[in-house]
């Protein structure tokens, strides 16, 4: 048997018919189309194949001790791959489009992405493995050997995405961290510098004044600290990140490209099998 393209192989079996005593000087043998007679009863139950068609063939074999003639008949039949589309095909499918389900969801929600990337990957290899314990062991790869590994190779692939993404949203907390520092101590160094701009101007006119004004002014500083921060940090932190990957270009971007990369290798795979 013939198991390359497994389950949508069509397989034939032979039945030869020759004689070993006669040359073919002294017998002739031959089948005609019109004298094969099948019984329904019996070809119509045939498990997990169909038979579509049956052929015969007359000819000559050529050994040392003569020529001898032969007829044959040939079963040609399909498998039944309805069967396999339920069972093995379909839950891969909906496997892969679940694991895509983690490229909208939050980065920083962990435990829902991981749980979701674990199960899946889990739950395909269980698959993979129950369907081929129960398929015939060759030494070959088969058809559908290639489609379970590369629906394995997609989910685990986003989950590795997810590993990756967690990264950059890490090194996004820090770099976001170490910006707001910095433009904190550097509005802190202009208000420091304005305040004692001020303060030497007045200082030669009214000394008792200035005191009250520096620590009023001291005291709106900090006071409005808070609200000035955000006006200045979130346009530079907004441009600093959005000139570099992040967790969510790296999201959005994988739900375009493993999307293409499934369809064009399920185009692949049924346009080579069919």
């Amino acid at each position: 048997m013939e198991l390359h393209k497994f389950p949508l192989d069509n397989q034939k079996c032979s039945i030869q018919l020759m004689s070993y005593a006669y040359t073919l000087n002294h017998l002739q043998l031959g089948i005609a189309p019109v004298d094969i007679k099948l019984d329904p009863i019996v070809f119509t139950n045939i498990p997990s194949f169909e038979l579509k068609e049956v052929t015969s063939y007359n000819g000559t074999r050529e050994y040392a001790m003569g020529d001898y003639s032969c007829a044959g008949i040939t079963f040609h039949f399909d498998r039944y791959w309805q069967a396999y589309m339920l069972t093995v095909y379909l839950p891969s499918y909906l496997l892969v489009i679940i694991s895509w389900l983690s490229f909208f969801i939050d980065t920083k929600s962990a435990p829902a992405r991981v749980s979701l990337g674990v199960t899946t990957v889990l739950t395909m290899t269980t698959l993979t493995t129950s369907v081929l314990n129960s398929l015939p062991h060759v030494t070959y790869t088969k058809s559908m050997d290639i489609w379970l590994a590369a629906c394995l190779v997609f989910i685990f692939a986003a989950l590795v995405e997810y590993a990756i993404a967690s990264q950059l949203n890490c090194r996004e907390d820090r770099k976001q961290h170490k910006k707001t520092e910095q433009l904190r101590h550097n509005i802190f160094q202009l208000n420091s510098f304005q305040l004692h701009n001020k303060n030497t101007a007045r200082e030669s006119t009214d000394m008792g004044s200035t005191t009250d004004l520096q620590a009023a002014e001291e005291d709106d500083f900090k006071g409005k600290d808070s609200d000035l921060l955000p006006l200045w940090l979130m346009p530079a932190i907004k441009h600093g990140i959005s000139s570099r990957c992040t967790s969510r270009h790296l999201d959005f971007h994988s739900r375009w490209l493993f999307f293409l990369l499934f369809a064009i290798f399920n185009a692949t795979y049924w346009t080579i099998t069919f």
